[in-house]
C-alpha cells in the first residue's frame, strides 16, 4: 500500500441497516449460497501463506521452467518483471485469457486475467491487488509480504476456486505494478478503460490482508462518497461477512475518511464502483515497508477469513450460473479501420528508407535522430518524436495538393506511451506550414491523456489545403518535467484524381 504519513482516525462503525438493503444478487433473504460457502471453504491458511512465502522470496518458484526466488517486487527490478511472468503463468494455467497490460515508457506491466461472462461479457467485475513491493532497501530486499503479497495471494486464491465455474458477468484478476510509487499501473489502467467506455461493474482492491495484532480482528472497508454505487459495495461486503459467518468484524469508511491511496482510488476517479478491502489502521503492521515485512507475522486465520469475504463479494456480484449453461452472448464485432482507397503521394511514408532517408526533414531540439527501430508499426523502420523531456521534434515532408484534388486525406498509425497522470501536457501534432508563411496549422492532434500502448489509426481530412503548397509535419513535444514518447508509422497521403501540381519553394524554418 503507497501510504503518505499515517492518519489515525477513531474507529466508527457503520450500522448495515443505514447502509440500506444488501438484496443483492447472491445474497437474497439473508439466506447464504451453499455454493459460495464451499468456495469459500476451499479458501485455506496453508493456500494463501504458500503463495505469499512464494512471492516474498521465502520460497522458489519457477518461471518459464526455471527456478526463481523474488526477493524484491519493486517495480522496475528484474525480480519485479519475474513476479509479473510467474502470476501470468498462473493464471494462464487456470484457463484463463491472461496478458501483461504495459503503460509508461519504462514498459511496465500490470497483469491481467480474464474469465468471460456467460450473460453479460461485456460488464466486467474486478479483483484486484498490486504486485510491487517496497521497503529501505527497494532494489535488493523488499519481501512485502502483507504489503502486498497477501493482496495477491487472495486475488490467486479467488481464481482458483472460481476459474472452472460459469458466471453471468465477466470477472477479471488484476495486479498492477508502481502502487507504491504513486498508483502508476492503476491510473493509467482505469483511465484507459474510461476511454474505451468499459463496462466496468464494480472493482474490489486487496492492500494489506495479513496483520492482526491486537486481538480484534478487524477490517476496513473504504467506500468512497456516501450514496454512492461505491458505498453500495461496501455494504454488499459486510453482509457477506455477516451472512457468511466469518469471525471478523467490518467498518465501512465513507467520505473523507475512506482513503485513496491504493488502487481502487484511480476507479472511482475514472466514474467506477470501487472499494478497498484492508487490514485495521488502528493495529497498523510495525513491519510495513521495512525488509521484515515477512510471511511469518501474518495471522493465518484473520488473513483466510480476509480473503473469504472478498470471494464470497465476487461471486455473489457475478452471479454464478447453473446447469444448463446458456449459449454465451457474442462480443460485438469491432468495426474495422477503412483503407485508402486512393494513390498514396507521400515519399516514404513506411520509413523504410531508414534514418537517413533524404525525403524527410528531421529537426529534433534535443539532436535525435527521429527514424528509428524502437517500435515500428510494421516493417524494420518508423518514427519516435519525443524521446526526452522538454522535446521539440519536427518530421516534415513538402506537399503539395491539386486544387482539383479528391478526398485529400491524410492516414497514419500512432503509438503514445506516457508517465504523465494529470494530462494535456505532452502532444503530438499533424501541422501544415504554407509556403512562404512562418505560422502553420493544426490539423490533428493527440496527446498525454489519449489512448497508450495501443497502435491507432488517425485519418485526417485536408480538404481545406487543395491548391497549397507547403510542408506537412509530424510533430512531437512534451514539458520538462515526466516523459511521453510517441511513435508513429505507415503514414499515406492519398487523393483520387487531381492535375499535376506546382511545387514552391519553401521557407527555411
Amino acid at each position: 500500500m503507497s501510504r503518505y504519513p499515517v492518519l489515525r482516525f477513531m474507529s466508527v462503525f457503520l450500522c448495515l441497516i443505514l447502509l440500506g438493503t444488501w438484496g443483492q444478487p447472491g445474497w437474497a433473504g439473508g439466506e447464504a449460497d451453499p455454493r459460495i460457502v464451499l468456495w469459500m471453504s476451499r479458501i485455506t491458511p496453508e493456500q494463501l501463506l504458500a503463495r505469499v512465502e512464494e512471492l516474498s522470496g521465502e520460497r522458489e518458484i519457477a518461471v518459464g521452467g526455471q527456478p526463481a526466488r523474488l526477493r524484491t517486487r519493486y517495480s522496475g527490478t528484474y525480480e519485479a518483471a519475474l513476479a509479473a511472468a510467474y502470476l501470468r503463468e498462473y493464471y494462464a494455467g487456470l484457463g484463463l485469457q491472461t496478458e501483461l497490460w504495459p503503460y509508461g515508457t519504462a514498459g511496465w506491466v500490470n497483469v491481467v486475467a480474464a474469465q468471460p461472462g456467460w450473460r453479460y461479457p461485456d460488464q466486467t467485475y474486478i479483483l484486484c491487488a498490486h504486485y510491487d513491493s517496497t521497503s529501505s532497501t527497494p532494489l535488493t530486499l523488499a519481501p512485502g509480504a502483507d504489503d502486498n503479497a497477501s493482496g495477491v495471494a487472495a486475488v490467486m486464491a479467488a481464481a482458483e476456486v472460481l476459474a472452472a465455474q460459469p458466471f453471468a458477468y465477466t470477472i477479471r484478476y488484476v495486479h498492477f505494478s508502481g502502487e507504491e510509487q504513486g498508483l502508476w499501473g492503476s491510473n493509467a489502467y482505469a483511465h484507459q478503460a474510461a476511454l474505451l467506455g468499459e463496462h466496468i461493474a464494480g472493482v474490489i482492491n486487496l492492500d494489506m490482508l495479513g496483520w492482526e495484532g491486537d486481538g480484534r480482528p478487524k477490517f476496513e472497508v473504504h467506500a468512497g462518497a456516501p450514496g454512492s454505487a461505491s458505498t453500495l459495495l461496501g455494504s454488499q461486503l459486510a453482509g457477506i461477512v455477516l451472512g457468511y459467518q466469518l469471525p471478523i468484524s467490518i467498518e465501512v469508511r465513507l467520505g473523507p475518511r475512506a482513503m485513496e491511496w491504493s488502487d481502487h482510488a484511480p476507479f472511482w476517479h475514472a466514474g467506477y464502483p470501487a472499494v478497498l478491502l484492508s487490514e485495521d489502521e488502528e493495529d497498523f503492521n510495525p513491519y510495513y515497508h521495512t525488509p521484515q515485512d515477512r510471511a511469518l507475522y501474518l495471522a493465518p486465520g484473520y488473513f483466510t477469513a480476509g480473503a473469504r469475504a472478498a470471494v464470497g463479494l465476487l461471486a455473489s456480484l457475478a452471479q454464478p450460473l447453473s446447469e444448463p449453461l446458456p449459449t454465451p452472448a457474442p462480443l460485438p464485432t469491432p468495426t474495422p479501420w477503412p483503407t485508402p482507397a486512393c494513390p498514396d503521394h507521400l515519399a516514404g511514408g513506411d520509413f523504410e528508407g531508414g534514418p537517413a532517408d533524404p525525403r524527410w526533414r528531421q529537426v529534433s531540439a534535443g539532436g535525435y535522430v527521429l527514424i528509428a527501430d524502437r517500435r515500428p508499426h510494421a516493417g524494420a523502420w518508423g518514427a519516435w518524436l519525443s524521446q526526452e523531456n522538454g522535446s521539440r521534434d519536427l518530421l516534415c515532408q513538402p506537399v503539395t495538393i491539386p486544387r482539383d484534388a479528391g478526398t485529400p486525406t491524410l492516414w497514419f498509425w500512432w503509438q503514445m506511451w506516457t508517465d504523465e497522470v494529470s494530462h494535456s501536457f505532452d502532444r503530438l501534432e499533424v501541422r501544415f506550414y504554407p509556403a512562404g508563411e512562418e505560422h502553420y496549422r493544426t490539423l490533428h492532434a493527440v496527446d498525454d491523456g489519449d489512448l497508450q500502448h495501443l497502435w491507432r489509426m488517425a485519418v485526417v481530412p485536408l480538404d481545406a489545403l487543395r491548391g497549397q503548397s507547403g510542408e506537412l509535419c509530424f510533430a512531437g513535444e512534451s514539458d520538462s518535467s515526466i516523459k511521453t514518447y510517441f511513435f508513429l508509422d505507415d503514414a499515406a497521403l492519398t487523393w483520387c484524381g487531381g492535375s499535376a501540381g506546382t511545387w514552391l519553394p519553401l521557407i527555411q524554418r
